[in-house]
């Protein structure tokens, strides 16, 4: 996933963000790939985290770099690197390594900060409740919103879904871009079942221009 580069889609929200036809934009991906599109970082809401950092269970620090924790990694334990693409990869990202092979061993890069070993990737895990600060954050966006567009997803997960009723609650008009049903149709004032990459393009065209 860190070798993914961002879409048109997410150059063309990047743009308009800069230009001020978007004041907030809020995802549920974990992917960065906003951040690679130079998305302005005070008007990204990253919902659900991010996979380049890694956070401290300990202290709460999550300013680590997830590329150069890896670096870490690599450097105590050498002879994992054996291993690598080696293991059968499970849907959630786990990598069964073969029998005998001891994780005792392996030797966890400490937090900078506060020297724990309790670090794990800066994202939100099933069963885990978002961060009150991100939550404030991410209503707030929402409440000054003159209106909300929900692109391309379902809105499955009530963290997102949530918003979306807020909006609602508030008399904000919502738009929605994306193929198939979505938990918020009740809600929305206007839907486009397309894909968002030439909706989005041709906005910037009529926008800003070529």
């Amino acid at each position: 996933m860190s070798n993914t580069l961002p879409n048109d889609t997410h150059h063309v929200l990047s743009s308009l963000t800069k230009e001020g036809y978007i004041q907030s934009i809020i995802t549920q991906n974990v992917d960065n790939l906003h951040v690679k599109a130079n998305t302005p970082v005070d008007k990204l809401i990253e919902l659900h985290g991010t996979l380049a950092k890694v956070e401290c269970m300990s202290c709460g620090d999550n300013s680590t770099d997830r590329s150069l924790y890896q670096n870490r990694i690599h450097a105590r334990n050498p002879s994992w690197g054996t291993w690598i693409g080696q293991g059968k990869i499970n849907p959630d990202g786990d990598v069964e390594l073969p029998k005998g092979v001891s994780y005792d061993e392996f030797d966890i890069p400490a937090c900078l900060s506060c020297g724990s070993l309790k670090m794990k990737p800066n994202v939100v895990f099933f069963g885990e409740n978002i961060k009150k600060d991100v939550v404030t954050k991410a209503e707030l966006a929402v409440q000054n919103a003159s209106a909300v567009l929900v692109l391309g997803t379902s809105l499955a997960t009530y963290s997102s879904y949530r918003l979306i009723r807020l909006a609602h609650k508030l008399n904000k008009p919502i738009g929605i871009i994306t193929k198939g049903q979505t938990r918020a149709d009740d809600l929305m004032l206007w839907k486009g079942q397309v894909g968002c990459t030439p909706v989005l393009k041709q906005s910037f065209f009529n926008l800003i221009g070529p």
